[in-house]
């Protein structure tokens, strides 16, 4: 074989694999458009069924803290850190009437819609169960995105999309002070990845970009990792697992992993009686009427 036609060789082979990557990765580019509107569609199924269920969640919160001689106020990121404490919570978690409200799992009803009242001191949050999903996708006029294109991610082909929330459509609020409980609303940013074969939210992002300065607060951000969870029949889009990170002023860093389990649908029972006594059947009657 001479060596131009070694070298048109080299080049068909160039061009074969170019158009492979190509049918591959860019010529089949979905319409970022058009998948949005179909996974928020799935979306907003999944979140009118909440109210209807209730999970438990596990809850494990770690605070690390400078090494001693390192503390100093400022938002620059310590590496030299030390695990200060770790705990565990168990808890119930369920909508009602567009906020999320928790108990102690196993709680014969639910007690409080701020996490904290219940676990007491460390960092709690509330959101990853719908308030975060509802924000963003259950909105009838739905927030601007950027198509950013596809990724490769754990095998699977996703689309890639950048949002933001402005402070006038977040409910995402920090308390200020412990002792005022003073809050103030967030704004908020992040990026989500769908499932590019079936439109299925795989995961999201919500990251504070400005903190409040009285809030001794430098970074939060949250990662949510989503999957259809089987429940009574049907299946509904949940949390597996969330990753909140905190970073104080003072260098301190809180970080809470919550995985979600044991969900169940709400049920109402009905009991015929047949042993009532008839002159009592009949007072109710007469009540009744």
């Amino acid at each position: 074989m001479d060596l131009s036609t070694m070298l048109r060789w080299n080049i068909f082979l160039f061009l074969l694999l170019v158009g492979t990557l190509c049918a591959e990765f860019v010529c089949a580019q979905p319409d970022g458009d058009a998948l949005l509107r179909e996974a928020r569609t799935k979306i907003v199924e999944s979140i009118a069924k909440l109210p209807k269920y209730t999970c438990v969640q596990t809850i494990r919160r770690s605070r690390f803290d400078p090494f001693y001689g390192s503390r100093k106020k400022g938002c620059s990121e310590r590496q030299n850190v030390w695990l200060a404490w770790t705990d565990q919570l168990k808890l119930d978690v369920t909508i009602s009437e567009g906020a999320e409200i928790f108990s102690w799992a196993g709680a014969r009803e639910f007690q409080s819609p701020d996490a904290q009242t219940i676990a007491g001191n460390g960092l709690t949050s509330t959101g990853d169960f719908g308030h975060f999903l509802m924000t963003i996708f259950g909105s009838d006029d739905p927030l601007a995105h950027q198509y950013l294109g596809l990724q490769r991610d754990h095998g699977q082909t996703v689309a890639v999309y950048q949002y933001r929330v402005p402070r006038a459509a977040s409910r995402y609020e920090i308390k200020l002070s412990s002792k005022s409980g003073d809050v103030a609303t967030l704004a908020y940013e992040g990026k989500f990845w769908i499932d590019s074969e079936n439109a299925e939210l795989r995961r999201m992002t919500i990251v504070v970009p400005q903190t409040p300065r009285h809030s001794e607060t430098c970074r939060i951000e949250t990662s949510i990792d989503y999957q259809r969870v089987p429940i009574a029949g049907s299946q509904l889009l949940l949390p597996q697992l969330t990753l909140l990170k905190l970073r104080d002023s003072d260098g301190s860093r809180y970080e809470n992993r919550t995985t979600y389990g044991t969900c169940w649908a709400f049920q109402s029972e009905s009991v015929l009686r047949t042993d009532i006594d008839p002159g009592l059947a009949a007072t109710a009657a007469d009540s009744a009427a």
